[in-house]
């Protein structure tokens, strides 16, 4: 408990965010319904009260969150390294530019992170072929700051993702091909895809998204007949309009 005080005191002297086991998860994905489900849903903080007294509220806290609003430097992963419950990191801009992409392979010491994301101009220098070495990652976000465009190769390392079950793409451009790459998964069941334009075509030509359970459109320059058409060639899978 000390070292996770002294931990989160300098993530917060360097802009981060921490959330906690007993609070609602930061992102969305398998972690966010599991809390969603689970009674009941108390977001007291842990210990009884005469304890917290005692030694001080943080001492039964446990930090499975960060925020990350500042470039991610290598001393900033290493601090993030020293939480051993960490679960979930959301990698931001910054409130202005110029915008740094954040490198993944600073996080691949992370092993047990189960849900990243990402904001960026670009992701072609996130290299994010190497998220493939955090066995336990199964909830991707990526967000285009004001906008960005996915590459086939990005996409195509996405797709490759073992565990990955949970995908959001906000705000990106990506051409055919790169959607096509994505759909060779064989994992992913939520898709969810806002303010990110796609072809109705190149969802359902071809034989991708096998394990899709959900997809949901928000400005995606759908029509109603494109999502009729979507879900019929996934009568399995919800799938929500625009």
């Amino acid at each position: 408990a000390r070292n996770q005080r002294a931990v989160v005191d300098q993530l917060a002297h360097d802009s981060c965010k921490i959330s906690y086991a007993h609070e609602a998860p930061l992102l969305g994905g398998p972690r966010f319904w599991a809390w969603l489900k689970s009674q009941p849903r108390s977001v007291d903080p842990p210990g009884p009260q005469w304890a917290r007294t005692l030694v001080g509220g943080d001492f039964f806290l446990v930090a499975t969150g960060v925020v990350v609003r500042n470039n991610l430097t290598e001393e900033l992963a290493g601090r993030l390294a020293q939480l051993p419950a960490l679960r979930e990191i959301a990698l931001r801009t910054g409130d202005s530019p110029p915008f740094v992409s954040p490198d993944v392979r600073k996080l691949v010491p992370l092993k047990r992170l189960e849900s990243i994301s990402i904001e960026a101009d670009t992701f072609e220098a996130c290299n994010l072929a190497n998220l493939a070495q955090i066995g336990a990652l199964n909830s991707l976000s990526l967000a285009g700051t004001p906008r960005a465009t996915l590459s086939s190769r990005d996409a195509r390392s996405i797709s490759q993702l073992p565990r990955i079950q949970y995908l959001a793409l906000y705000r990106i451009d990506m051409h055919d091909d790169a959607l096509a790459s994505l759909s060779a998964s064989e994992s992913i069941e939520y898709l969810t895809l806002v303010d990110t334009p796609v072809h109705a075509s190149a969802i359902i030509d071809g034989d991708g998204f096998k394990g899709l359970r959900t997809l949901h459109f928000v400005d995606a320059g759908l029509s109603k007949g494109d999502v009729n058409r979507i879900r019929n060639k996934f009568p399995m899978a919800i799938v929500v309009g625009d």
